[in-house]
């Protein structure tokens, strides 16, 4: 299963471990939602690629908090662990 990271505050975290943790882009389009722990991701990559190149931020939903962070913050983990 995918892991996904992102540096919040200076700190690594990993959003499977928060079921409501999101990623937006605009405080309205949902890139990325726990689905009962999978990963809903349909927009996310190709939405990251675009946002990372004009400097747009995106906002990260993780534990009853919203961070504001740069695209290149988001580290996405393929494998078992």
């Amino acid at each position: 299963m995918k892991k996904f990271y992102a540096c919040l505050a200076g700190n690594w975290v990993c959003l499977n471990d928060d079921p409501k943790s999101m990623i937006v882009s605009d405080l309205q389009t949902t890139l990325l939602k726990f689905d009962e722990g999978i990963p809903k991701y349909d927009k996310l990559f190709r939405h990251l690629l675009l946002e990372a190149k004009s400097n747009i931020y995106i906002y990260v939903y993780y534990k009853g908090a919203r961070y504001k962070i740069s695209p290149v913050f988001i580290q996405i983990m393929d494998g078992d662990n």
